[in-house]
């Protein structure tokens, strides 16, 4: 078996087969695929552009992206793996830490998606209001294969991931569904507890 190529058509023998041999088997690798499009994502949030030249964006996503995948994927890993214990799932961090790295593979594609609109747009791709500052009457074909690629990538991620947790968790299909949803939902229950701590202290200053 071939993980980098199977894990697209068969993800949860894939997993299976990653678990029982290495867990971390290219985990620094997905980590730093995974990293690079969070720095540019960081970047382009914030118009990183205004401030640095183009050069100097793309050589720190891909020296900060290995840094900014490891996190990401670890502590999305603890936080899948403690919400599957609410919910009878038993697996050790790093097979968890496994399903998570690998289901991040598809982000390849937003890669290339990203190569795509700096190779066309240059620095204009990374600033945060683009695209709308764009005539989409004469790009119309390039935004249709950049949503496209966005939305097979997200697909795609979301497969393996929940494959992959039902294969190291032993839970069907719902309740590795339901894995994925409760710390979704314990993330916006927090958001909406601290913009409302936020709003009581402004209010009473």
């Amino acid at each position: 078996m071939y993980p980098w190529r199977d894990i697209w058509t068969k993800p949860r023998a894939t997993i299976q087969a990653l678990v029982a041999k290495d867990p971390s088997y290219g985990f620094k690798r997905l980590s730093w695929i995974y990293g690079i499009t969070i720095a540019l994502s960081f970047s382009k949030m914030f118009s990183l552009i205004a401030l640095y030249p183009l050069w100097a964006i793309l050589l720190g996503s891909l020296l900060l992206g290995i840094a900014f995948g490891l996190i990401s994927i670890t502590l999305t890993a603890y936080i899948l793996q403690w919400c599957g214990r609410l919910i009878g799932g038993n697996a050790p961090f790093k097979q968890v830490r496994c399903v998570v790295a690998w289901s991040n593979l598809p982000v390849l594609i937003n890669i290339l998606v990203w190569i795509l609109l700096i190779g066309v747009f240059k620095e204009q791709a990374l600033y945060s209001d683009f695209p709308a500052e764009i005539t989409l009457a004469n790009k119309t074909g390039l935004f249709l294969i950049v949503m496209l690629g966005q939305w097979i990538a997200a697909i795609w991620s979301f497969i393996i991931l929940i494959q992959g947790l039902r294969e190291v968790q032993g839970f069907s299909i719902w309740k590795g569904l339901l894995n994925i949803i409760i710390p979704i939902i314990a993330v916006v229950i927090l958001s909406i507890l601290i913009s409302g701590v936020i709003s009581w202290f402004i209010t009473k200053t």
